[in-house]
């Protein structure tokens, strides 16, 4: 049967257009039909590139009984959550304060009105011996119901509440020290010091985290700093030889689920791209590592090759399945490679480690170098053309602007770290395209399809800002830095709500959902804190001075009891007023600009823009590292300008 899915701009919600389940989208117009009806809402939350996604849809959607049971009782509502990442948040909200947990899909039973009630995640169509069965889930739900018809409201009413009690027990934040040495401490605890990263399994990639430890251990000798430092290069070493990393075509895939992170789920998501390229950017210049520098031009090269669209903006990910296998389209056998490689095969077996018995898609553990070179890199490019010769993964065509102007940041820093100015240019590029098409005058919107950009969250607000910062920083264009000032104050404006911090969308009452505590990648909050910092410290704009006051007190609980979850906001507070300002006032991109742009630490902003207040003391071609108030002597040795910004922040 077709169901109003099948005219979707989603791919996500066209794949369910053939489903029994009689599916709406989430709208006004099925939330009107649910309570004109009487019925509770069915909710159903994923995305296209999602494998347990696909699972479901095979295994419980298809299922004859189970859309019987919802068509009858409910109304079904499907949710792509990178269109709505609002709604999406509602109800993980929802999950992690039922089950301390959530993931995707994600399966709901909400009010009339959207609020949830109760929420899981992957269900099969019946009770098998470690997992509940939709069915009789949903029959339980209904029972309950019909029992007490008031019950799916005070289980709406009870979670609403709890989303939206101010969290913070104190007028301010700890002390800034304080924050630094828990920070650290956390972090590094946290540290898997045989197999790197951070827990045991599934391990995401968590990059935001190790550029924060990072910053507190890249200096000083003392025997615990060393030793974090060097867990801390083990770990990202790791990631780039385990199997997170597509070593025939390049990009990180999303998490790996076994502690070694040998084997992994296989999606390609656009803003794994942008942090792992942000985490190899900062930290392999630092070591002067080529093989991570090897899987950052890898990884570079995999963002341009697959996920450019026609407009020149980026597509949102690339499907875990493939010939309806999960990793379909990487996963390789022995003799495939033999037959494809010939006597060359051996080398390239032994080198990806391709287990004789199953198909893999490899890793290069132990490996005593990741670049390739001659020989090595010409078999490589084979089998990898070879394996794109079978067919690639499905590509969700959606653009997201905060995703885009993620990625606009990560080629802008990784060009001025790595003296690569080509990635500059298309980082300018790509931040352009980003503001000509989500950016207007009332706000930057969130998805793209390939006509009017619509929608608005506190990321896409956020990001643009952060983009607009950066592309500053290189360019000295004041345009850009009034960009990144007017996104910061429509993102204050618009989305923090004193007490709770910034809010993923809406801030009426009972939708509202605070974004709080890091996951995979860092929350809206704790990003915008680190973000405000810096903006700050080259804005004379005491609203934004004090919304980041403001946003560091809804934040005080978390930075007392546990600042790893908000890792980067932590790290910015540990440094409130000793942001360093790097002033080289020429427009021209001089070798002392070079060394500026390149050394130049996450928590520093680049001044270039000769009207600038602070340009003052670095006219011609000088640089002064300033902090606060205080400056050091004006250098025009790229040398001592060098040393002076590896050193450890005062």
């Amino acid at each position: 049967m077709g169901n109003r899915l099948a005219t979707s701009d989603s791919l996500y919600l066209r794949d369910h257009a053939d489903d029994p389940v009689d599916w709406w989208p989430w709208s006004s117009d099925s939330l009107a039909t649910a309570a004109r009806l009487g019925r509770p809402l069915f909710v159903s939350i994923g995305y296209a590139a999602c494998h347990w996604c696909h699972v479901m849809a095979e295994t419980t959607f298809r299922d004859p009984a189970v859309a019987a049971l919802i068509n009858e009782h409910f109304l079904p509502v499907k949710v792509d959550r990178e269109e709505l990442p609002d709604i999406d948040a509602r109800f993980m909200a929802a999950a992690l304060a039922i089950n301390g947990s959530g993931g995707w899909p994600l399966t709901a039973v909400a009010t009339s009105d959207g609020r949830p009630a109760w929420v899981a995640t992957y269900l099969p169509p019946r009770s098998t011996s470690n997992l509940p069965g939709l069915i009789e889930t949903l029959t339980t739900i209904l029972d309950a119901i019909a029992r007490d018809p008031r019950a799916l409201e005070r289980a709406a009413d009870e979670l609403t509440r709890a989303r939206l009690e101010p969290r913070s027990r104190r007028p301010t934040a700890p002390p800034t020290d304080e924050i630094t040495m828990r920070l650290r401490t956390d972090l590094a605890r946290q540290l898997d010091r045989s197999e790197g990263g951070f827990g045991t399994a599934p391990k995401f990639p968590q990059a935001h985290a190790l550029l924060a430890l990072w910053e507190l251990v890249r200096t000083g000798d003392g025997v615990e700093t060393v030793r974090v430092r060097e867990l801390v290069l083990a770990s990202v070493r790791r990631y780039a030889e385990s199997g997170l990393v597509d070593h025939l075509d390049g990009g990180i895939f999303r998490y790996a689920v076994d502690r070694p992170m040998v084997d992994v789920h296989y999606e390609k998501m656009l803003v794994d791209q942008a942090w792992f390229i942000l985490l190899l950017a900062v930290i392999g210049p630092d070591r002067e590592d080529l093989d991570l520098y090897f899987t950052l031009e890898r990884t570079i090269a995999f963002v341009r090759r697959a996920l450019v669209r026609f407009d020149g903006l980026l597509a949102t990910s690339l499907d875990a399945d493939a010939h309806g296998v999960e990793g379909g389209a990487y996963l390789l056998r022995a003799e495939e490679v033999r037959a494809v490689l010939g006597d060359e095969a051996a080398w390239v077996i032994d080198e990806l480690h391709l287990p004789p018995d199953r198909p893999h898609h490899g890793h290069r553990i132990g490996a005593s170098t990741l670049r390739l070179e001659g020989n090595a890199l010409t078999r490589f490019d084979a089998l990898a053309a070879w394996r794109r010769g079978r067919g690639s993964a499905r590509r969700d065509d959606k653009a997201l602007c905060d995703h885009n102007a993620a990625v606009a940041t990560a080629l802008l820093v990784a060009g001025r770290r790595s003296g690569r100015d080509e990635w500059i240019v298309w980082g300018l590029g790509l931040a352009r395209r980003v503001h000509a098409t989500f950016v207007d005058a009332s706000g930057a919107r969130h998805v793209a399809y390939g006509g009017e950009a619509r929608g608005a969250t506190s990321s896409d607000e956020l990001w643009v800002s952060i983009m607009a910062l950066a592309a500053w920083e290189v360019t000295g264009a004041t345009a850009w830095l009034e960009r990144a000032r007017t996104s910061a104050s429509r993102l204050v404006e618009r989305f923090l709500l004193p007490g709770l911090g910034m809010v993923v969308s809406s801030t009426e009452p009972g939708e509202a959902v605070p974004d709080r505590l890091d996951g995979a990648h860092p929350s809206v909050s704790s990003l915008a804190l680190w973000h405000l910092t810096r903006l700050v410290a080259v804005s004379a704009d005491d609203r934004l001075a004090h919304a980041r006051s403001q946003l560091a007190d809804a934040l005080a609980d978390v930075l007392e009891a546990a600042p790893a979850a908000a890792a980067l906001g932590a790290l910015a507070m540990g440094h409130t007023d000793r942001v360093r300002t790097v002033v080289v006032a020429t427009p021209n991109l001089t070798e002392l600009a070079r060394v500026a742009l390149a050394a130049a630490r996450p928590l520093d902003v680049v001044v270039r823009d000769p009207t600038h207040p602070l340009a003052t003391g670095a006219a011609g071609d000088r640089a002064e590292v300033c902090v606060a108030h205080a400056c050091l002597l004006p250098t025009s040795d790229p040398r001592v300008l060098a040393d002076a910004l590896w050193s450890t922040l005062p």
